[in-house]
């Protein structure tokens, strides 16, 4: 059985860097790409949100006994296996799970007007996870 508690820490961790990257909607695409201490900021903001979903995927996984990911990606996989996501959020879910590992590991090769476009386009991809694992812990 899951740790809802835990569980919902993590929830609470996501909403509050999806408070502080929706604040960061408002700089200039310029602001945001130029000024490397935001462009820092920005990626930490996304690749520790991104951790906190590989986590709570894998916290459920784990007390489930699902089947074990071959890798980060691959969690939200077997969550959507299992019907706690959506198969359609759950290849989003993937890709985001890979963007952070370029942040991570490859670094160089994040484009600044990248993070920009994810910043003014995609934060809804959290909420989306939220809501499911909220359904999911709910039942």
């Amino acid at each position: 059985m899951v740790d809802s508690e835990k569980i919902r820490q993590k929830i609470r961790f996501i909403e509050d860097s999806i408070a502080k990257l929706e604040e960061v909607k408002g700089f200039s695409k310029e602001d945001l790409t130029t000024d490397f201490i935001k462009l820092a900021a920005v990626k930490y903001l996304l690749q520790t949100a991104i951790e906190a979903m590989i986590d709570t995927a894998n916290h459920i996984i784990a007390r489930e006994r699902f089947e074990s990911p071959t890798s980060a990606a691959d969690a939200f996989r077997v969550l959507a296996a299992r019907n706690i996501i959506s198969s359609d959020n759950a290849k989003t879910y993937s890709l985001m799970a890979k963007f952070r590992n370029r942040i991570v590991h490859m670094y160089n090769e994040v484009n600044p007007e990248e993070i920009y476009r994810i910043i003014q386009n995609n934060l809804g991809d959290f909420e989306s996870f939220l809501n499911e694992v909220l359904v999911f812990i709910r039942k």
